[in-house]
């Protein structure tokens, strides 16, 4: 088995990359957790292109590095496209069966 998605700190590192230090405000650190984020609204505007874009390109690059003939990937219905645009671009022979699960 192979975790191939990234981690927070891996996100937080990109994003700061790409657009500076992400800096809290007191409505950042007064929201909890388990709340509805209604912060910031610059700051989830630039997020898809991280959420997304980036972790396709690093789950992408893992399935490229590894040997084995077959590969199952459970990922968010979002990611799809990009994942299938990435995998055919880069692996023209890959074939790609999404499975899509509902409630």
């Amino acid at each position: 088995d192979l975790n191939a998605d990234i981690s927070l700190q891996d996100l937080i590192q990109e994003y700061e990359r790409r657009y500076g230090e992400v800096r809290l405000d007191s409505c950042d650190v007064n929201t909890s957790l388990d709340e509805k984020y209604n912060c910031a609204e610059a700051l989830k505007n630039k997020l898809n292109p991280i959420i997304l874009a980036y972790r396709n390109e690093k789950v992408v690059e893992h399935i490229q590095q590894n040997n084995d003939p077959k590969i199952v990937v459970i990922y968010g219905v979002n990611h799809l496209k990009g994942l299938y645009k990435n995998l055919r671009k880069n692996s023209p022979l890959c074939h790609f069966f999404p499975l899509l699960l509902s409630n």
